[in-house]
């Protein structure tokens, strides 16, 4: 039997491991948004750069175009003709979007859909200790219960399910 002095060192112990356990799962929250963030940036770089060389390409073809247009012009009206830019060219966000390539709100929504993962699993990583945590401690505390009344008092703390019946999740979740 686990003496009360022991008890208290155990409970001690349990709450220093389960808070530096909290500050890795924190540690690894942020390495995963900094993996996250590499990763969808090298994405849309190499795109970004792909897009951009095609960009640079089109608006060289619209120069050109401008330029013959305009000596078009010149040599039908003569030197008083005044250069315009006949041509827009258009630009590489706009390409890239009428191409069907990824743009700067795809990379959002990317960061967003990625940021909402990682927050998801540190949640329930969080959850998970928290759980094991008070399973521990509970254990600890139970076994130095001695009366009837305290374990009746300890069954009174209501369950998920009891608050939540399983039936509900799907309604819930919708």
């Amino acid at each position: 039997m686990i003496t009360k002095t022991e008890r208290v060192e155990l409970r001690s112990l349990i709450n220093q491991r389960f808070k530096v356990l909290e500050a890795d799962v924190e540690q690894r929250h942020k390495e995963l948004l900094a993996e996250m963030e590499v990763k969808i940036g090298e994405s849309f770089d190499d795109d970004i750069r792909h897009w951009s060389d095609v960009g640079h390409l089109i608006h060289e073809a619209v120069m050109e175009a401008n330029r013959v247009a305009n000596d078009a012009f010149r040599n039908l009206v003569g030197e008083t003709w005044q250069e315009l830019n006949l041509i827009r060219s258009a630009s590489v966000e706009e390409i890239r979007r009428a191409a069907g390539g990824q743009t700067l709100q795809d990379k959002t929504q990317a960061r967003r859909e990625q940021s909402t993962k990682i927050e998801a699993l540190v949640k329930a990583a969080m959850l998970e200790l928290a759980r094991q945590k008070v399973d521990l401690l509970s254990e600890l505390a139970t076994g130095a219960l001695e009366s009837d009344e305290a374990r009746a008092f300890l069954g009174r703390i209501p369950t998920v399910g009891q608050l939540i019946p399983a039936s509900r999740m799907p309604e819930l979740e919708q």
